[in-house]
């Protein structure tokens, strides 16, 4: 119940990334970059340590409770993009195969528990539950950090208080 608790409130701080809607292509080096420096530099330090999810991810500890990855779905309006939480998560080295972990708002033809296969290099978030603990999470860090006062404490006593932490 404590696990479901704490996804739902994840799932809601992220639902400002996950239905956001972006035009730039970040894998491009020569696309324009979008203004947001700092969600740019978060979705570059998730992609530069998905090693160490796919790691754990393979062998999980048994303390290691909930895998999760933020997608990138192109849409199919002119290069526009939808992020989205993937669960339920198998890896064959290449991509990840799982379940949506929240509503799509701009993909009409997929739904909250839709199985998907995503490519590693589509991958913007990831995180993982363990240790009483949130691991990852660069992206949320950058929207929770966004939050008015009374939206992050509320969220944080939703977490129960868990920190978000870099990977060790």
């Amino acid at each position: 119940m404590r696990l479901a608790k704490l996804l739902l409130a994840l799932f809601s701080c992220c639902l400002l990334a996950s239905c956001a809607y972006f035009t730039a292509d970040l894998t491009d080096p020569d696309a324009t970059p979008t203004e947001d420096l700092a969600l740019n530099a978060a979705i570059q330090k998730a992609r530069d340590t998905l090693d160490i999810f796919t790691t754990s991810l393979a062998a999980p500890e048994t303390d290691q409770l909930y895998f999760a990855v933020d997608a990138r779905f192109a849409t199919d309006d002119q290069g526009g993009y939808e992020d989205l939480w993937v669960e339920n998560l198998a890896y064959d080295g290449q991509y990840f195969t799982g379940t949506l972990g929240n509503e799509p708002t701009y993909l009409e033809d997929l739904a909250l528990g839709d199985q998907v296969t995503v490519s590693a290099n589509d991958v913007i978030d990831w995180m993982i539950v363990e240790q009483g603990r949130i691991v990852g999470g660069f992206v949320i860090r950058v929207l929770r950090d966004r939050m008015l006062l009374s939206e992050r404490l509320e969220l944080e006593r939703d977490l129960s208080n868990l920190p978000i932490e870099d990977p060790s």
